[in-house]
């Protein structure tokens, strides 16, 4: 679907939305604006890592691509699979701004739209840099979530060993993984941008934002970074749990095999068919169960001194 948005300050230029583009769609923008085929399926690719392109079409147009991934959460899917990343194409110049990307991507543009559908910003590089720093506070507010689920986990670890947890810590493990490799692309993607824009008058505006970008997209990586120590943690205290879980239940059946085994040693020697003392006693039967008894009391005691039980 293709959307124009004009600006409401009386500026020339135009933002062209492509979400969730058909073939046509993006056929349709590749031959208006003689663009390169990947610059507008990019953010189609799953996988697309980001990047930073220019291109000089043949009617002289300098155009730029930057392709950057952002987070979403997909609702329905279970943890294992409910943290993603997904690339958005980013293509502009002075008098258009085309962003392609997927529906997951509404969430976070919705901000830059006002009631009336109008931008509010003075330029295509303005909307771009906002672009960005909408996505890197994403990044920042879906680590916050996870981190409140890491603290919870850490706080019930020490007493649950369900598998739910295991899977739960895939999850958080998985998605602390795309962020952190989307994040990383990201900065590189930014730190070259950067460069790229000179620090002189008239683009003291457009790089003190970019700057500010690039501060809330190393504020990410920092926190991603010590959640992933955070998560490492508590999968070696989950892991240290389960195995001295383990060995408590190895050392309880262990000792009850060694009780149990006592009354099963005297009726096995009282019951060959050899002489032996107190066989001939009609109360030998009695005496060896009562014991036997005695015998596992004294045995359980014991065990239980020592705190092997």
């Amino acid at each position: 679907m293709i959307k124009t948005i004009q600006p409401t300050n009386n500026q020339s230029y135009q933002w062209i939305q492509l979400e969730d583009a058909s073939v046509d769609e993006i056929n349709q923008l590749v031959n208006e604006f003689d663009l390169p085929h990947d610059f507008i399926t990019s953010s189609l690719d799953t996988n697309e890592i980001s990047r930073l392109e220019e291109h000089l079409n043949k009617n002289g147009d300098h155009f730029t691509l930057l392709v950057i991934n952002y987070p979403y959460v997909q609702e329905n899917e279970d943890i294992r699979q409910r943290y993603q990343t997904q690339a958005i194409s980013i293509v502009y110049n002075h008098e258009t701004l085309i962003t392609s990307f997927q529906s997951s991507f509404t969430d976070i543009y919705s901000y830059l739209i006002d009631d009336s559908k109008k931008v509010t910003f003075d330029s295509p590089e303005l909307i771009m840099l906002e672009i960005l720093r909408l996505i890197a506070r994403s990044y920042l507010l879906f680590i916050e979530d996870l981190e409140e689920i890491i603290m919870d986990l850490e706080m019930t670890v020490v007493h649950r060993t369900e598998n739910e947890l295991f899977f739960q810590l895939m999850g958080i493990n998985r998605g602390l993984v795309n962020f952190q490799v989307a994040i990383e692309q990201n900065q590189q993607v930014i730190e070259s941008l950067h460069k790229v824009v000179k620090a002189d008058d008239n683009n003291a505006d457009i790089y003190s934002k970019i700057h500010d970008v690039l501060i809330e997209q190393k504020q990410a990586k920092a926190t991603i970074n010590r959640l992933r120590q955070y998560n490492d943690k508590i999968s070696d205290i989950l892991s240290n749990v389960v195995n001295n879980n383990l060995n408590n239940i190895m050392k309880v059946l262990t000792v009850w095999s060694i009780i149990l085994t006592i009354p099963t040693i005297i009726s096995g020697i009282w019951g060959m068919n050899v002489p032996l003392p107190g066989t001939e006693n009609n109360m030998s039967h009695t005496l060896l169960i009562v014991g036997s008894g005695l015998l596992m009391l004294i045995v359980y005691m014991l065990f239980k001194k020592n705190k092997w039980i």
